[in-house]
Formats: structure tokens, sequence, C-alpha cells
């Protein structure tokens, strides 16, 4: 049996500023979005890839064409977790989910 263990929090490439995390080494391996919250995190999807700089390029695509649900930040800190879904999003809002990831990964 092999131990798993994650490495992380990491950034959401082009946030590292706002949030001051270091930004996801462009690994192959699985990786974990989630959010922050209360004392630990919302598990958003987990992935498998060959390069940790190309599939977060496509997933950032995507949120920005409407083909992800887009989470309402300031709902998320407190009790409950509210779904924009697509219509309606802005791009600060999209700007916001970004910016708020909290990417894990484990190195294949």
């Amino acid at each position: 049996m092999e131990e798993i263990c994650w490495q992380g929090p990491f950034s959401w490439s082009g946030f590292e500023q706002t949030n001051r995390l270091t930004t996801m080494p462009d690994i192959k391996g699985v990786y974990l979005h989630s959010f922050e919250y209360n004392d630990g995190y919302i598990l958003c999807s987990p992935g498998i890839t060959t390069s940790t700089r190309k599939r977060f390029s496509q997933h950032t695509r995507a949120f920005f064409k409407g083909k992800y649900n887009v989470l309402d930040i300031e709902a998320q800190k407190s009790v409950s977790v509210k779904k924009f879904g697509t219509v309606g999003v802005t791009q600060k809002h999209i700007r916001m989910n970004l910016n708020s990831a909290r990417n894990l990964y484990y190195k294949l």
C-alpha cells in the first residue's frame, strides 16, 4: 500500500497576489479543487491530469464560458452555500471563485 501525501494549498494561476498562496506547480497527478469553509474545505471537483498547468487553463476557460457552476463566496462563509448556476453570473463572481480556490495535489 502506498501512503498518500497531499501538498498544498496552492493558488489558482493569476491570483497569487490577492490570496497570498503559491502557484500550483505544473505536475502530473491528482488534484482537489476546493474552497475554505468554516474549519475545513468544500470539495468542488477532484481530477487527474498529466499537466496541472494545462488542466487548470482548461478549467479557467470553462468557468468563463459558463460551463461550471459558480458559488456565492460570501454566502459560503456563512452557514449555507448558495449556487449561482450560470444565469446572471458576472466575471466578478468567477474571479472571486478562482481567487478563493484552494488546490491540493498528489504527484504521481
